[in-house]
């Protein structure tokens, strides 16, 4: 059986989960998530970025660990033995790649129709096509690709800042419009806008199924998981901030195009430039998380948790040829069948639970080590154990919160 080959730096990694989060949803979802939260969308942010970031720890902890393809349903399994619940874990990764695409896929309709008119259905499959086409290719040239769109990517958030810096000085007599009320009429929408936001935070699960393939992944994978959650978080606080001090919270929260709308109303700068940057930005989180998904298949097949034909890794290009075909399938049914804000929400409330088992595999692993007075290898990374056990609360009270909204 052929090896996935260690040939990702860290800044190569570290760009690729930049990539991933921001094209995730930024660009996409800011119009949506102002629907819901209007005012307090930046706070929605913070919160979502703070229930993320207690999980993105347990993940530079594991990842340090079990630098592994499945990263998930290894860490669950080394947690607890158990392999048919590390396997539905390690698909319900899957279903993240899978739904998280086909959102985008929805979101980047918007952007495209600034070009051309074309009918939806035809913009979304001949993207993902592409994409598909792209992840087969090659690991080391897919990467290097996600690193170029990210670096314009990043431009696009800050040029939006830049444009928007203005609004942004005008915190010191607006800030109480920022702040909600302790009233559930306001803080119930704000978890809400927060629950939607969290989508934005998917990409730490993408960074660490590409382990197998990163160079010193026991110290690189850490180093860059902190680095993006950093990153983002401050980008994502930036341009909500940014949003609704500067456009109208009624045309904000209408538009299919958010980050050209903002532009519009801030500056002169062309629009079809900053949609084209858009599109541009989607493709690159849709292309990280179809990889993402053919390598946790591929993981999962190595270890008897999938079919053994997932395994098959094509020798021309070293990429997994099976599973990215399937995935490109099952991602195509998505996009066509269901609406954006819909498949946001139940890629949310997977990531979730899939939080949740990261955080509670780790307190797992770290007590029964304590318990039996195991040494760990000094050159782990290591977290305390408040950190976990802080995650998995904050992941289930969010959930148990989230279950209002259907109440």
């Amino acid at each position: 059986m052929k090896e996935l080959r260690r040939v990702i730096s860290l800044p190569l990694i570290t760009f690729y989960g930049i990539g991933s989060i921001l094209g995730a949803g930024i660009y996409v979802l800011i119009s949506k998530i102002a629907g819901i939260s209007g005012m307090y969308m930046p706070v929605s942010f913070i919160i979502a970025g703070i229930v993320a970031g207690f999980s993105a720890f347990s993940y530079a902890e594991l990842s340090s660990r079990y630098p592994k393809s499945a990263g998930e349903a290894v860490y669950l399994y080394k947690a607890f033995s158990l392999r048919k619940l590390s396997s539905l874990l390690g698909w319900a990764i899957v279903v993240v790649g899978i739904v998280s695409v086909a959102t985008l896929a929805n979101g980047i309709v918007g952007y495209v129709a600034i070009f051309v008119e074309f009918p939806q259905w035809i913009i979304k499959l001949s993207i993902i096509t592409l994409l598909f086409l792209v992840a087969i290719w090659g690991v080391v040239e897919s990467l290097l690709i996600t690193a170029i769109i990210t670096i314009l990517e990043i431009f696009g958030v800050l040029l939006v800042i830049f444009y928007g810096f203005e609004s942004l000085l005008t915190i010191g007599e607006r800030w109480h419009e920022l702040i909600p009320p302790l009233d559930s009429n306001y803080i119930f929408p704000m978890i809400f806008g927060a629950f939607l936001s969290f989508y934005a935070y998917i990409g730490f699960e993408d960074m660490v199924n590409m382990a197998e393939e990163v160079k010193n992944p026991e110290k690189n994978m850490p180093i860059s998981i902190i680095l993006v959650l950093l990153i983002t978080t401050i980008l994502y606080v930036l341009v909500s901030l940014v949003a609704v001090l500067s456009v109208p919270l009624e045309y904000l929260s209408n538009s299919s195009a958010p980050f050209t709308d903002i532009i519009k109303n801030s500056s002169n700068f062309p629009v079809w430039l900053m949609g084209l940057i858009s599109i541009v930005a989607v493709l690159n989180g849709m292309l990280i998380q179809i990889i993402m998904g053919s390598r946790v298949l591929y993981g999962m097949s190595r270890v008897n948790m999938a079919p053994s034909f997932f395994s098959y890794i094509y020798s021309k290009t070293q990429t997994p040829l099976v599973t990215t075909t399937f995935v490109y399938l099952v991602i195509v049914v998505f996009a066509l069948l269901l609406p954006l804000v819909s498949l946001a929400k139940i890629t949310s409330t997977i990531i979730l639970v899939v939080f949740s088992c990261v955080n509670i595999s780790l307190v797992a692993i770290k007590i029964r080590e304590k318990n039996n007075g195991i040494i760990v290898n000094s050159s782990i990374f290591k977290v305390p154990l408040l950190i976990p056990c802080t995650g998995f609360l904050l992941c289930i009270c969010f959930l148990i919160l989230q279950l209002k909204e259907f109440i």
